[in-house]
């Protein structure tokens, strides 16, 4: 049972790792901030959510049972979902048009710093999903 809940925490720490934390900003604002019923009426956001819902249901069960299957690539689906819905709230949804570029400036400085953070030697630094994997491939064809 600790295992169990040792990888819930593992699993929400992927989804907030490497600069995602700032990618959450805006899913968040536009719930809080804005009316939600029109948000959910909105038929892109519903089916981004869905996605996002399904995607997160087909991979967490392996992650939450398995040690060795909770990496960050595993959730590249769902992190491109993610994107898909705040790039669809920051930029098509009106809501935040007044500070639309203020905001997707923090969201992409925190997501370019989050190529930089690194950790101690124990814990899995998830290269593979981050820029720092763009030098392996020349490094590879040498």
């Amino acid at each position: 049972m600790t295992g169990f809940l040792r990888n819930i925490a593992i699993l929400v720490w992927r989804l907030a790792d490497y600069g995602r934390i700032f990618v959450w900003i805006i899913p968040v604002l536009a719930f809080v901030r804005y009316d939600r019923k029109r948000l959910l009426t909105d038929p892109a956001i519903k089916l981004l959510l869905l996605l996002l819902t399904a995607s997160l249901l087909f991979s967490a069960p392996t992650m939450l049972v398995y040690k060795i299957l909770n990496g960050h690539r595993y959730l590249l689906p769902f992190y491109y979902l993610l994107s898909l819905l705040v790039v669809y709230l920051l930029f098509i949804n009106p809501g935040f048009y007044p500070v639309r570029n203020l905001i997707f400036a923090i969201v992409l400085a925190g997501l370019v710093s989050g190529s930089f953070w690194v950790y101690p030697g124990k814990i899995a630094n998830g290269w593979d999903a981050t820029l720092a994997h763009l030098p392996y491939h020349h490094l590879r064809k040498k």
